[in-house]
C-alpha cells in the first residue's frame, strides 16, 4: 500500500516574509506568480541570466521539499532551478537541482534543513534563450498520509479525458476536429485514521484546500514517484468515525492539473 504525500505548506507564503527579485521582472509575469496558488498566472524569469528570488523568513521555518510546475514553452536553452537556503549571512548551502526544468511538475524532497528567522531560502534560475514561465514554486514541509489507498484509486496522471467532436463533409470525409478538455479529477479517500492524526495533520490540510489554494499531490511515492500533479478541491468531505472505534475516514475531491504536453 502507498502513502499518498502532498506539499501544501508553503514556507514563501509566510505572513512577514520579505521578497527581492535580483532580476528584470516583466510587467504581468511578476515574481509574486510564482507563489499565489494560482497556475494560470505566470513569473516570467530574466533569460540569458542568473537571477535569485529570495524570501527572508520570519520565524524559523523547516522544509523538507519544493514542488516546481513550470510552463511547457519548447524553447532551447540552459533552464536550471537551484534551491539554497542560508546557514550564515550571505553563506548558502545548495539542497535541490532541477535541471531541464521547461515543462517540469515535479516534487522533490531533500533532507530536512530549518532555515532560521532573517535567513534566507534563495530560489535562483539559471537561464539560456527563452523566455520560460513559472506556474508555481512552494517550498515547505510536505505531509505523508497515515494510511494508504485501497482498490479503486484513479491515478491522476493517466485519467486525461477529452470531448472531440468531428466535422464531416457530405461523403464522410474528415474536414476537422473540435476538441474539449475535461477536467482530470481524482479522490483522496483514507481509512483507519487516527484520531489524534485527523485533528493535527489533516485538518490544516483539509482548511488550506477549502479556502481554494492548490498544491502539489503525489499519488504513489514509492512506485510512481515521477507522478506529480497540481491539484485543487473541489469538495471536501467531513471527517467521520469508523469501526473499529476510535479510527476515522476522510475524502477529498480533487481536480489536478498535469504537465504541459510535449
Amino acid at each position: 500500500m502507498n502513502y499518498p504525500v502532498v506539499l501544501y505548506n508553503n514556507a514563501l507564503k509566510q505572513t512577514g516574509t520579505t521578497v527581492t527579485y535580483g532580476g528584470t521582472e516583466t510587467d504581468g509575469f511578476n515574481k509574486e506568480s510564482a507563489y499565489d496558488y494560482k497556475d494560470f498566472s505566470t513569473f516570467k524569469p530574466q533569460v540569458s541570466a542568473t537571477t535569485d528570488l529570495d524570501f527572508t523568513m520570519p520565524a524559523n521555518t523547516d522544509i523538507d521539499s519544493i514542488g516546481i510546475y513550470m510552463q511547457r514553452t519548447g524553447n532551447s536553452g540552459t533552464c536550471t532551478i537551484e534551491l539554497y537556503y542560508e546557514t550564515a549571512p550571505a553563506t548558502y548551502t545548495l539542497l535541490k537541482t532541477i535541471s531541464a526544468a521547461d515543462g517540469k511538475l515535479t516534487l522533490e524532497t531533500f533532507t530536512g534543513v530549518t532555515v532560521s528567522s532573517g535567513n534566507d531560502i534563495k530560489i535562483r534560475f539559471i537561464l539560456g534563450t527563452g523566455p520560460f514561465y513559472v506556474r508555481q514554486i512552494m517550498v515547505g514541509k510536505r505531509t505523508t498520509m497515515e494510511q494508504g489507498h485501497y482498490v479503486g484509486v484513479n491515478p491522476p496522471t493517466l485519467s486525461q479525458g477529452f470531448i472531440q467532436t468531428n466535422n464531416l463533409s457530405e461523403n464522410g470525409a474528415i474536414l476537422g476536429s473540435n476538441v474539449k478538455r475535461i477536467d482530470v479529477k481524482s479522490k483522496l479517500s483514507l481509512n483507519h485514521l487516527t484520531e489524534t492524526w485527523v485533528r493535527s495533520t489533516w485538518d490544516p490540510f483539509a482548511i488550506h484546500a477549502a479556502k481554494g489554494r492548490g498544491f502539489f499531490y503525489q499519488w504513489n511515492p514509492t512506485e510512481y514517484s515521477n507522478e506529480v500533479v497540481y491539484c485543487v478541491a473541489s469538495k471536501v468531505g467531513t471527517p467521520s468515525n469508523i469501526q473499529p472505534t476510535p479510527l476515522m475516514a476522510v475524502d477529498m475531491d480533487l481536480i489536478c492539473r498535469q504537465p504541459d504536453p510535449a
